[in-house]
C-alpha cells in the first residue's frame, strides 16, 4: 500500500511512502557522507582554532525550537485525541492512512523525517568549534535517521508516538541550547530536566514498541522496524542514563568529592544512594527555585 501523507494543495512536498520504501539508499548515502565528514573535519580542524560560532549556533538552535514547538502542536493533539478514544494498543493498531497520514499531521510527520537530515548540521558546529564529539551524538544522529526513514516507508502504526515526544522534547532541549549559546539556560530550563525529559522518552518509546509487538501480527506491523526500534529505544535509554550519571551524579563537588565517595562505605542505605539520580536532580531543582524566590536556607534542627 502506499499513500499521500497530506494534500498537495497544503504543501510542496507531497512525497508517497513508496518513495521512502524505493530509495533506502538515501539514507544510507547521507550517513556515510556524515561520517565520513567528521572524520574529514576533525583532521582539517586539529591544526586550526575553534570558530567562534555563537550567533549561528544560537539561530540555528532557536529555529529548531521554533520548528519542534510548530511540529508538537500539530502531532501531539491527535496522538492524544486517539489515546483518549481508543485502548492503548487499539490505538496503535489504527492505520497512518486514517491517522497520522492525513491532514496537517500527516504532512508534519513526513518532515519530521525529512528534518533528521538537517538535523545532522548539529556536529557541524561541534566539529568546528573542537568540542568533544560524545559517541552518544553521532551515534543518535545516525540510528534515528536510518529508523524513522524505515518506520516511514513500512508505514509503521505508531510511529505517531515517535514523532510527537521527539517534537516535545526537541522543543525544550533546542530552546535549552540556544540560551546556552548565551550562558542563559540555566537560568530557565535546568539541565537536569532535558536529561530527565529525553530518558523518559527512551522508557516511552521502548514500552511503545513492546505493546505494538502483542499486535504485530493483525495490524500488519513490520517485524524489523519493531526489532529495531526496541534495540535503538533501549541503547538510547542506556546512554543517555550513563551520560545522566556521569555527569549529574558522580561529578566531582568543590569539596573534591563526588556521590560515588559516600556509597558502599558502611553507610546505611538511603535515597540518595539507591536512588542517586533522582536525589541529583530534585537536590538541584531545589536550589534552583530557591535562589529564584529567594527562599531561606533552614538549618536542621539541633540534636535535644
Amino acid at each position: 500500500m502506499s499513500f499521500h501523507p497530506h494534500d498537495a494543495t497544503s504543501s510542496p512536498f507531497n512525497v508517497s511512502t513508496s518513495y521512502f520504501r524505493e530509495h533506502y539508499e538515501v539514507p544510507l548515502a547521507a550517513c556515510a557522507v556524515y561520517v565520513l565528514a567528521i572524520a574529514v573535519g576533525h583532521s582539517v580542524m586539529k591544526q586550526r582554532d575553534p570558530w567562534r560560532l555563537k550567533p549561528q549556533l544560537a539561530a540555528w538552535n532557536f529555529f529548531l525550537a521554533l520548528f519542534s514547538l510548530v511540529g508538537a502542536s500539530q502531532t501531539a493533539p491527535v496522538l492524544l485525541t486517539k489515546l483518549f478514544r481508543r485502548p492503548l494498543l487499539e490505538s496503535i493498531c489504527v492505520p497512518p492512512s486514517e491517522d497520522w497520514g492525513a491532514g496537517a499531521c500527516g504532512l508534519w510527520v513526513q518532515i519530521f523525517v525529512l528534518s533528521k537530515f538537517a538535523e545532522l548540521a548539529d556536529t557541524v558546529f561541534i566539529v568546528l568549534r573542537k568540542r568533544k564529539l560524545l559517541f552518544l551524538h553521532w551515534y543518535h544522529h545516525l540510528t534515528v535517521l536510518l529508523y524513522c526513514w524505515h518506520a516511514y516507508a513500512t508505514e509503521a502504526p505508531h510511529a505517531l508516538w515517535f514523532v510527537s515526544m521527539n517534537y516535545c522534547v526537541h522543543a525544550i532541549m533546542y530552546t535549552y541550547y540556544a540560551l546556552m549559546a548565551f550562558n542563559m539556560g540555566n537560568l530557565f530550563i535546568p539541565p537536569e530536566f532535558i536529561t530527565a525529559a529525553q530518558i523518559s522518552q527512551m522508557i516511552v518509546g521502548v514500552s511503545v514498541q513492546c505493546a505494538a509487538m502483542r499486535v504485530a501480527r493483525p495490524c500488519d506491523i513490520d517485524g524489523a522496524n519493531l526489532v529495531f526500534g526496541a534495540l535503538m529505544y533501549l541503547s538510547y535509554f542506556f546512554l543517555f542514563m550513563k551520560f545522566a550519571l556521569q555527569r549529574f551524579v558522580f561529578k566531582t563537588n568543590s569539596r573534591g568529592t563526588g556521590l560515588k565517595d559516600f556509597a558502599g562505605h558502611g553507610d546505611p542505605p538511603s535515597l540518595r544512594t539507591v536512588f542517586p539520580l533522582c536525589s541529583s536532580i530534585v537536590d538541584s531543582l531545589t536550589t534552583k527555585m530557591r535562589k529564584t524566590l529567594s527562599f531561606p536556607t533552614l538549618a536542621p534542627p539541633s540534636s535535644p
